[in-house]
């Protein structure tokens, strides 16, 4: 295989990667709810907020994000977008309290927009 068409399937890999965590990683954290109630100690209305506040901030960024697109090209907004949501996946798999979960939930969805755009 040539270098040309290995870079080829290496961005379409990352491209097709990029564009499927976005909407899964919306509702797969319905799933786990009942569970962050026992491990924060909490009610299961602040325990929403971790699903609802990605959906709020990604809903409210999409048109942005278009233009931002439009201005600073679309392969720098997925590549921004591709890095803030693998760093913000990570720190949130380390978070201490339900408000760090909260947080890094929306600093997901800010990349997921990126990606989305």
């Amino acid at each position: 295989m040539s270098q040309k068409q290995y870079n080829k399937w290496l961005i379409l890999s990352a491209v097709v990667i990029g564009s499927i965590m976005g909407p899964i990683d919306g509702s797969i954290v319905n799933i786990a709810m009942p569970e962050f109630t026992k491990i924060f100690h909490t009610n299961i209305t602040t325990v929403s907020w971790v699903s609802m506040t990605y959906l709020l901030v990604l809903n409210s960024l999409m048109m942005t994000f278009g233009r931002l697109g439009d201005m600073m090209g679309y392969k720098k907004l997925y590549q921004y977008g591709l890095l803030t949501f693998s760093i913000s996946s990570a720190i949130l798999s380390l978070s201490v309290n339900i408000y760090m979960l909260i947080i890094m939930r929306a600093f997901q969805a800010i990349g997921a927009g990126m990606l989305m755009y």
